[in-house]
């Protein structure tokens, strides 16, 4: 019984959280009409995954456009949290390599 109860708070923090997120950066809402704010991000985002795998870009969409934690993403796609935290942590370390690269 105790573990439900707690289950059920950490998923209501964890909604809670996105909901924040969501409303403190209108960018992840859906586009419609002349929103240009929100398709300069997709295209970022587009633009940047190009420089990473399938995995890792499919990373970076879920978290930077819809806010999803690694355990939603590897639920979405199938696959262990861990691996997804490996498609996280090299994807940073490739674009850290690349934008840095670009800079010096």
């Amino acid at each position: 019984m105790m573990g439900k109860m707690k289950t059920m708070l950490t998923n209501e923090r964890i909604q809670q959280e996105k909901d924040r997120r969501l409303e403190a950066n209108p960018i992840q809402e859906e586009t419609s009409g002349d929103n240009s704010t929100s398709l300069l991000s997709h295209s970022v985002i587009d633009s940047i995954s190009s420089l990473l795998t399938s995995n890792q870009s499919k990373w970076l969409k879920a978290y930077c456009l819809y806010g999803k934690t690694p355990s939603e993403v590897a639920k979405d796609e199938g696959v262990s949290i861990s691996a997804v935290k490996a498609w996280l942590r090299d994807a940073i370390a490739k674009l850290k390599k690349h934008f840095l690269l670009k800079i010096f």
